[in-house]
């Protein structure tokens, strides 16, 4: 099972969900790459490559667990196969999205063209933005999916997380609720925001279900 991090994250913060895989039964890899310094798609490059030999000769199917733009990296991942512009050594199994930004992002909309939201998110920052022809527009939809979005509304980020008539929207802080779904693709909801998301009881016993069984139970 492959771990992939979020936006101005490192693997670090995948640690406590590794541990807690590891103890379910699971062989985790827990993935660092540069989210700051490349768009998305050089990113998505990146983990292919870094993933290319450890998982050469694995038997079976291999999981995902992802977090924030994680989800949106292992998409990119799909759509360059899907273009027959890298070639990955491995078959896709289950994948499960903790809080992604699936249909872009607000916060990204309201701050993208500010000096410290450029320094801070780099390139692949800006691509979160909501705008038509975007690069979430042409990202495929993992074949066995799920999603786990955070609905306690921390920071102060959530204020620009509202719909046209002003509005609070159902988020985790960071992200809306709303921005996390893809058609067709169950999402659970948890009280937790979305920085620690990842360390959710709830959503990693969700993960486990998931990963063993292949049941998921969507809420919301």
């Amino acid at each position: 099972m492959v771990l992939l991090h979020g936006l101005f994250r490192t693997h670090r913060s995948m640690h406590t969900a590794a541990r807690w895989l590891d103890r379910e039964g699971f062989e985790t890899m827990n993935v660092a790459y540069a989210s700051r310094r490349f768009p998305v798609e050089e990113l998505a490059r990146q983990v292919a490559r870094s993933l290319e030999e450890p998982l050469a000769e694995r038997e079976g199917r291999v999981h995902f667990l992802t977090h924030s733009m994680g989800g949106i990296v292992l998409r990119q991942m799909l759509a360059l196969e899907q273009r027959r512009e890298i070639e990955l050594s491995w078959r896709l199994g289950r994948v499960l999205m903790l809080a992604p930004p699936n249909r872009g992002s607000r916060l990204a909309d309201v701050l993208g063209d500010r000096w410290l939201y450029r320094k801070l998110f780099g390139p692949a920052g800006q691509e979160l933005r909501r705008r038509e022809g975007c690069l979430l527009e042409q990202l495929p939809t993992p074949p066995k999916c799920a999603v786990v979005a955070g609905t306690r509304s921390v920071g102060g980020y959530r204020w620009f997380l509202r719909d046209r008539e002003g509005r609070q929207l159902p988020n985790d802080g960071t992200v809306a609720v709303e921005e996390t779904r893809l058609d067709g693709v169950p999402c659970l909801e948890v009280g937790s925001g979305h920085t620690f998301i990842m360390n959710h009881r709830a959503a990693l016993e969700a993960a486990v279900g998931f990963f063993r069984d292949g049941e998921f139970v969507a809420g919301g």
